[in-house]
């Protein structure tokens, strides 16, 4: 659980967090340990003009400001262009997660920069969407990694 730190990037498929047969990219952005261990974490799209289109129709969203965009090629793990959505922060209960299966892949090829991981942690901090308990769990574990 300690090399969960902020940042780590692994590939997910499943039920948790959301329903899907294929794999997604996660980045772990905080924890809380109230009774059982949670990893709060962001996932990664490539259907940037879609998504910007569905925040851009809700004016409580700055596409701006809650995402963040990582250029093809930039990382191993990211094969196109993709968009973090810093809107919604899924949560994970880690005792839910089979660890014996396929269904979770860590990426040991390469790791998100310092700098982009800052920048989804302050998109995160700038969505209106994002409960505060949830962004100060975050920034607990900003602060933790900095120290």
């Amino acid at each position: 659980m300690a090399t969960l730190a902020q940042g780590t990037v692994f590939r997910l498929k499943g039920d948790k967090p959301f329903k899907s047969g294929d794999y997604h990219v996660f980045v772990v952005v905080g924890r809380d340990n109230n009774g059982v261990t949670t990893l709060f974490v962001v996932n990664g799209t490539t259907q940037i003009s879609g998504r910007s289109d569905y925040f851009n129709k809700r004016p409580e969203i700055s596409v701006a400001d809650t995402t963040v965009t990582i250029p093809k090629g930039v990382y191993k793990f990211f094969s196109k262009e993709t968009m973090i959505d810093c809107n919604t922060v899924h949560r994970i209960v880690v005792d839910e997660i089979n660890f014996d299966n396929d269904n979770l892949l860590f990426i040991t090829s390469d790791k998100l920069s310092q700098k982009d991981t800052d920048a989804i942690v302050t998109a995160i901090q700038n969505s209106r969407l994002v409960r505060e308990y949830v962004k100060k769990s975050i920034n607990k574990m900003r602060a933790a990694s900095s120290t």
